[in-house]
C-alpha cells in the first residue's frame, strides 16, 4: 500500500510493507512515528519543493481546487507512468479530492486516510 503525503519539503510517496496493520487513520500516523517508521515504511519517491515561493504556491493551487503541476508530473513519473495498480492513500483532502475528479480510479487507485 502506498501513501502520498505533502510535507514542508515537498511531495513524498511511502509504501507501508504491512498493511495488515492499517485499521484506521491512526495506524497510519502511528507508522510514521518511532521505530515502527524504520520497520514499516520505506521512502519509495519525493519531489522536493524549489523554494518557499513554490510550496505556498502549490498549497494555493491545491486550496482553490486545482492540481499543482509539479504534482501532477510527479504522479504521472511515479505512478501512472509506471502502471502501479496499488492503493494509493491521500492525507490531504483537498488532493484526494482534485486526484478523484480528474482520474476517478482509471490511472490511480486512490483510497482517502
Amino acid at each position: 500500500m502506498l501513501v502520498l503525503l505533502e510535507t514542508p519539503a515537498g511531495y513524498g510517496i511511502f509504501r507501508i510493507s504491512d498493511k495488515k496493520k492499517l485499521e484506521s487513520v491512526e495506524d497510519i500516523y502511528s507508522m510514521f512515528q518511532g521505530e515502527n517508521l524504520l520497520d514499516n515504511v520505506n521512502l519509495e519517491c519525493f519531489k522536493k519543493f524549489k523554494d518557499t515561493e513554490n510550496a505556498v504556491n502549490s498549497l494555493n493551487e491545491l486550496q482553490s481546487g486545482e492540481l499543482p503541476e509539479d504534482l501532477r508530473k510527479f504522479l504521472k513519473k511515479n505512478i501512472i507512468k509506471k502502471e502501479i495498480k496499488e492503493h494509493l492513500l491521500c492525507n490531504n483532502k483537498y488532493i484526494y479530492l482534485i486526484l478523484y475528479k480528474i482520474y476517478k480510479k482509471s490511472e490511480i487507485n486512490l483510497k482517502k486516510i
